[in-house]
């Protein structure tokens, strides 16, 4: 859990960034800037969320055992299944933190977090009597689903869900293609740093090439920032 949620860090962190821009957007009721905002966030973090899924689901196996010792080699299944997690908070953090928030829509983002809890402690009872550790960690995914799912419905009136998604395709194709090469080096190579730091580079230039390749919208972001960083 601690490190999916280091690499949540890096996937969130724009939350705490565009809130104030959303909101300062909101007061002065330009909902198209707001949704402009939204959009591109949502494309922003689905283009990180995604291979940190996969990249982390691809080494999880090896990553345990080498991090913390042999004998925390259970970990390995459990982080694999709670890499999940990565994208639907990912994706609720963009709606709940940089939208409902900022739009003063409180209630609905309690209402989702109260779901979310209703929902893990209900299933742990049974999922971990049956599954054990690997039963909890479903169990915190089809938490975080259940709040990102909540989210999406009240906010399904107001946003292009179409729009939103529109380049997730890319992202989920490049992240499959990645994860499957990586894997593959994971489970059939000696478990070593060495290896490890070999599989993450490779995975870094499958997913960016495919991006590239995919003409993705995060590839004109990214070349729109370097290009204001370089006029300052």
């Amino acid at each position: 859990d601690n490190l999916v949620k280091l690499i949540l860090a890096f996937v969130t962190a724009t939350g705490t960034v565009m809130l104030p821009y959303v909101a300062n957007a909101f007061a002065k009721h330009d909902m198209k800037k707001v949704h402009e905002m939204l959009y591109k966030s949502f494309d922003f973090v689905s283009a990180l969320a995604y291979p940190m899924m996969f990249g982390i689901a691809g080494v999880s196996l090896t990553l345990a055992s080498l991090y913390y010792s042999a004998k925390y080699a259970p970990v390995g299944p459990a982080m694999l299944i709670e890499s999940i997690v990565i994208l639907m908070i990912g994706w609720s953090n963009v709606i709940g933190t940089q939208y409902l928030l900022p739009v003063n829509r409180v209630k609905d983002f309690t209402t989702s977090v109260t779901i979310g809890a209703v929902v893990n402690i209900i299933l742990n009872f049974p999922f971990i009597s049956l599954w054990g550790l690997n039963g909890a960690m479903w169990a915190t995914v089809l938490s975080e689903v259940a709040v990102t799912g909540y989210q999406l419905y009240v906010v399904r009136k107001d946003l292009d869900l179409s729009l939103m998604f529109q380049s997730s395709w890319k992202y989920l194709l490049a992240s499959g293609v990645m994860f499957v090469a990586v894997f593959g080096m994971n489970t059939h190579l000696k478990a070593s740093w060495l290896w490890l730091i070999c599989e993450v580079a490779l995975g870094v230039v499958i997913y960016a090439g495919l991006v590239y390749f995919l003409k993705a919208p995060i590839i004109d972001q990214a070349k729109n920032l370097i290009s204001k960083k370089l006029q300052k």
